[in-house]
């Protein structure tokens, strides 16, 4: 991919002399896979040009889009920062590994974010 982390976006940015238009889909699955300094410090690096954000579990090194509690995101702590930036476009699901499993899945993923938005707003 020509953009896996934060800082291939800011060289890619600063190339192209920063324009105005170009903003960054956050993966919040490939922050815990790929990024060094995790989910909530790319949240922040992101948050001037966030313009959608896709949401997905994954394991650190591991590049397999997961369930919600099959991997190492802090969905509650990611929602929070998410919140903290500003941000309040859409955090779409993706599980697209999944797709053939849909009518169990985006229950589970709905109930997974509920029960992590519950714990976000008890902080």
């Amino acid at each position: 991919m020509l953009v896996e982390t934060i800082e291939d976006f800011e060289r890619l940015d600063h190339l192209l002399g920063r324009p105005s238009a170009l903003g960054i889909t956050l993966d919040l699955g490939h922050c815990v896979c790929v990024e060094e300094n995790g989910v909530v410090r790319c949240i922040e690096r992101a948050s001037g040009r966030l313009v959608h954000v896709h949401a997905d579990d994954m394991r650190r090194g591991v590049h397999e889009h997961l369930m919600f509690g099959e991997g190492e995101l802090e969905t509650a702590e990611a929602l929070r920062a998410l919140r903290a930036c500003g941000y309040e476009g859409l955090v779409a699901v993706e599980l697209s590994r999944h797709a053939h499993a849909a009518h169990e899945v985006v229950p589970r993923a709905i109930e997974a974010l509920r029960a992590s938005e519950l714990r976000e707003v008890a902080v």
